[in-house]
């Protein structure tokens, strides 16, 4: 049977080094107690951020099984840490005893030496994502698993793990693994990023690749800037993409260097961009020659960078005296940062409203009520490039449906009984230049859905009683507990 070279280097292996018997069972070497429990406290960090791009992965495996014209397949995804041992696995209930059958467990090591050629462990060898189908397995047993597998890098050259999908009872041929082993290294890369930018959330990212629309997204590459403009890490892409230009691909050449050193911006300048324009992108010439675009991403509120002149320290102020009965102050909105806290899975929303907050798109929260979804609005407003211009909100479930129009598109002076002598804007036009946030748009009667269509694509609104339309320049954040 024909395989492929690195299948072929991964049996060769079992046979002369490891010395497995392919007819025999694995050995199901397993690490419980307080050695897991230890090792998982160790990367707690790593498995947190990769559970929550787990669960979206198997959404989008399962969507594209279910496209497909095969029979529904039996997923199981694993993470392994850097020695092949579960972490954690991700699968739905019908598959968790036949996964656990196999070992695909908490605690179980899945390298060569152990489960032999397998999608884990030989991905682990080979550090380059690997599929493994059928019977490229080396133990008989598991002639019926297809495993898709990619390595996930840390900082500054550490590997992680592994994130891998198995089918349990795979029917189909190893090329409809491709667009599997596909979402699985975008999966990894996505960890990657995720892991980065939390671990070093007291530095500057500084984002980079060759094109523009590329940046933010996880096909650019990571550095970490700290409070000197110096590099405190990188993540597995820069090498390649600086290496060149410095005379090494290793990962010690560039941390501890000045940002200047590497790309052609003073660190004032650096910090200057950190302050006045967050998120922008901008070209950068690296290599003296090599050009790209980059992007400075605070991963907390950013602070003015001390100075070297001494400033004198400003005179004690006396507490203020409260007046009797006065209302305390109230207390500063929190921000996107301070909204996602330590949570991954607010982290990446973050992410998500950050990356397209000051473009020409509009937001959806989709979120169960009292969840705070007001609040991630206002927050995204003030975040953006619109901050200083109104945030209007309404909400379509307190508004009768019969008012619903005039409230969000106005109407002009006698059109209608009762209506006002001169007329009324409406929510739309009295945010123009900023954020109209539509609160429980499921609730919205259809009809009014079709005159919001002109107000998203035309950027104009008729109101009540006119038949002149208004130009209207709004950023749209809707807002719904329900299934749309």
């Amino acid at each position: 049977m024909l395989r492929e070279a690195y299948i072929e280097a991964a049996w060769k292996r079992c046979h002369d080094d490891y010395r497995l018997d392919p007819h025999s069972a694995p050995s199901g070497e397993h690490i419980g107690g307080t050695a897991l429990k230890h090792r998982r406290e160790e990367l707690a960090l790593f498995e947190r951020v990769a559970r929550v791009e787990m669960h979206r992965l198997f959404g989008q495996i399962s969507h594209q099984v279910a496209q497909s014209q095969t029979a529904a397949s039996r997923y199981v995804l694993l993470l392994t840490d850097a020695a092949g041992t579960v972490l954690d696995v991700f699968t739905d209930n019908a598959n968790a005893e036949a996964a656990r059958a196999v070992n695909m467990a908490p605690g179980f090591i899945w390298d060569e030496r152990h489960q032999g050629t397998n999608g884990p462990g030989t991905c682990l060898h080979d550090l380059r994502s690997r599929v493994v189908h059928r019977e490229d397995h080396f133990f008989t047993c598991n002639s019926r698993l297809t495993c898709s597998a990619a390595p996930v890098w840390g900082s500054n050259g550490e590997l992680l793990g592994v994130l891998d999908a198995s089918c349990l009872d795979c029917d189909d041929s190893r090329a409809s693994q491709v667009p599997t082993i596909a979402l699985v290294s975008m999966s990894a890369r996505i960890i990657e990023q995720l892991h980065f930018t939390h671990q070093f959330r007291d530095c500057l990212i500084l984002r980079f690749h060759e094109r523009p629309e590329l940046v933010g997204l996880p096909y650019d590459s990571l550095l970490a800037i700290d409070d000197q403009g110096r590099v405190r890490a990188v993540d597995s892409t820069v090498p390649a993409q600086l290496g060149a230009s410095f005379g090494t691909a290793g990962n010690t050449a560039l941390t501890g260097r000045s940002v200047a050193d590497l790309f052609d911006i003073s660190v004032d300048r650096l910090f200057e961009h950190a302050e006045t324009q967050p998120f922008a992108i901008w070209p950068i010439t690296h290599g003296g020659d090599r050009h790209g675009y980059a992007s400075i991403w605070p991963a907390k509120p950013v602070t003015s960078r001390a100075r070297p002149r001494a400033i004198p320290p400003a005179p004690a102020e006396k507490p203020a005296i409260p007046r009797p009965g006065a209302k305390p102050p109230r207390p500063y909105p929190p921000t996107l940062a301070a909204i996602a806290g330590g949570d991954p899975a607010m982290t990446e929303n973050v992410w998500r409203a950050e990356r397209v907050m000051n473009k020409d798109i509009n937001i959806l929260l989709l979120g169960e009520t009292g969840t705070g979804k007001d609040t991630f609005a206002r927050a995204i407003h003030r975040a953006s490039d619109r901050r200083s211009k109104p945030f209007v909100a309404m909400s379509c479930a307190a508004i009768p449906e019969t008012l619903i129009e005039s409230e969000l598109f106005g109407y002009e002076a006698g059109a209608f009984t009762g209506a006002r002598p001169g007329g009324m804007r409406g929510k739309a036009l009295a945010a123009h230049g900023g954020t109209l946030f539509l609160d429980e748009i499921g609730d919205m009667p259809l009809a009014i859905q079709a005159r919001l269509l002109r107000l998203l694509e035309e950027k104009e609104i008729v109101p009540l009683g006119s038949n002149t339309p208004v130009p209207v320049d709004v950023r749209v954040i809707s807002a719904t507990h329900r299934d749309l």
